[in-house]
């Protein structure tokens, strides 16, 4: 199921306009979530429940940034980010993509990384943990 979670009113109208995120979960807890967390701070996001529906959505717009699950059924975060990499004409070919998973070990992040992926977060997130993501992944 795709579907825009909102976009909230932000002081700053052009950074809200240029900052829009992917939130890719099969479960709908953790997207809302992670979705609430980042509308706070006014910016648009979409979510998506797998990796095919990710692919929809990442050949209609761009993003600034893709968070993906790392287990989910139907395709999981690795595969979508090696579909992502693997596909040099999608207009989110070099989009910063962010592992989201409860067990960031050695193993995991060493998946992550040759799947083609940026960085990893542990859940449960905080607000902290995610602003600071932002910052490094996002840069304004």
């Amino acid at each position: 199921m795709v579907e825009q979670v909102g976009y909230c009113v932000s002081n700053n109208k052009q950074e809200v306009q240029d900052l829009r995120i992917l939130i890719v979960d099969d479960e709908p807890f953790s997207r809302e979530l992670v979705a609430c967390m980042l509308e706070n701070e006014g910016r648009q996001i979409d979510v998506a429940e797998n990796g095919l529906e990710a692919l929809l959505l990442l050949t209609q717009d761009r993003y600034s940034l893709v968070l993906v699950d790392y287990h989910m059924p139907v395709m999981d975060g690795c595969t979508l980010a090696r579909m992502i990499r693997g596909n040099s004409a999608m207009i989110n070919f070099e989009v910063p993509i962010i592992a989201l998973t409860a067990t960031v070990d050695a193993s995991t992040v060493a998946d992550c990384k040759s799947a083609g992926m940026n960085d990893c977060l542990a859940k449960p997130l905080s607000q902290n943990e995610l602003e600071e993501m932002l910052k490094r992944w996002v840069p304004r």
